[in-house]
């Protein structure tokens, strides 16, 4: 099950489950493309269920290995935690990328 986080929780998490890390354009392969069509990271395949976008995946792994919680057992810890992924994913990333594409030129 192929994967790649940038993100060490969730690699430590993605290595629990035995997944395997991705190098550069390894997304591009056939292999790959059968997990996620659109060749983006992260993506991986568990219990025969393609699935990918790292909130998804956590998810999935939380509730497939209920052994090695992602999350805190605090109701108010867990709930904080998936305000800070919704931040990330929705107004700190699209920021870096703009950031990161004024930097290098690209409109």
């Amino acid at each position: 099950m192929p994967t790649s986080w940038p993100d060490s929780r969730r690699e430590k998490s993605a290595l629990r489950v035995g997944a395997q890390f991705l190098r550069k354009d390894e997304q591009k392969t056939a292999d790959y493309l059968r997990i996620n069509a659109y060749g983006l990271v992260p993506a991986m395949e568990g219990n025969g269920v393609a699935m990918y976008e790292s909130t998804i995946i956590n998810e999935y792994l939380e509730e497939a290995y209920p052994q090695t919680p992602l999350l805190p057992k605090d109701v108010g810890l867990r709930t904080r935690a998936r305000i800070l992924e919704d931040f990330r994913d929705n107004r700190l990333y699209p920021a870096m990328k703009v950031i990161s594409a004024a930097t290098r030129g690209i409109k």
